[in-house]
């Protein structure tokens, strides 16, 4: 049993775990949100319903990707480590290959183009998604602050390597705790990115008169029919259409 338990420290600090934990978020989320994407993918054009395919496409192959060529945790924290003053702030343990985090990079702008082309079709205009811009940076800042301190944690838990199988469960406990609150962070960082877009797919898609669905005269008909219907009854007084309830014999 002590000789598992420092393999399954390491464990917690692999970047492929934690990359399994994000592809199982995302696989519940799917789940949650079934029926819109239900609705996206029946698109009543054509053109967006090809649209929707290659963005979830796109999107999933991102999430594939990074799970398991290159590091979700690195990637999100690394506009704060280019932030920084010193150069000796900005290094890292196990880098990336910058031929791997090109194709991340290249796969990322794809899936953020596409999404916010799907928020602006199928979910909100400006003032929504530039009040869920605000909220979500709003909750960015002390999510990723606590998510460093919690990293940190773990990763001094692991290099304690005291065999203990009390410390293991305890640093266990801290490693769920930073894992859910990576993948808020992740989720979040990923909705800014789209919502920063968004605005501008928005206004692109307006000017060329694509974002809303078209208005046709398929169904007038129908609602002409059903207004001549309800005329029938408009100057009917209730008591002459009222009958009393019988009694089964």
């Amino acid at each position: 049993m002590h000789d598992l338990l420092p393999h399954a420290e390491d464990l917690l600090i692999n970047r492929r775990v934690f990359g399994l934990a994000m592809l199982l978020a995302l696989a519940l989320a799917i789940v949650t949100s079934r029926y819109f994407l239900r609705d996206v993918l029946t698109d009543s054009s054509s053109g967006w319903r090809r649209v929707a395919q290659a963005w979830l496409i796109v999107t999933g192959g991102f999430a594939l990707w990074t799970s398991l060529f290159d590091d979700w945790l690195q990637l999100v924290g690394e506009p704060f480590r280019r932030s920084r003053q010193w150069a000796s702030e900005r290094i890292i343990a196990n880098p990336i290959a910058p031929e791997l985090r090109t194709v991340t990079l290249v796969l990322l702008a794809l899936a953020v183009l596409l999404s916010a082309a799907i928020v602006a079709r199928h979910i909100g205009g400006y003032g929504l998604q530039i009040s869920t811009l605000i909220i979500a940076a709003i909750l960015w800042i002390p999510l990723f602050v606590l998510r460093q301190r919690l990293d940190i944690l773990v990763h001094d838990g692991v290099s304690d390597r005291s065999g203990k199988a009390a410390d293991f469960a305890g640093l266990a406990l801290f490693w769920l705790l930073r894992t859910g609150l990576s993948i808020a962070v992740t989720a979040l960082s990923f909705a800014i990115l789209v919502l920063l877009v968004a605005p501008l797919m928005t206004l692109a898609l307006d000017l060329f008169r694509v974002r809303t669905p078209r208005t046709t005269e398929d169904a007038e008909d129908f609602f002409t029919a059903l207004h001549q219907q309800a005329g029938v009854y408009e100057d009917v007084p209730l008591r002459a259409r009222w009958r009393p309830i019988q009694r089964p014999s």
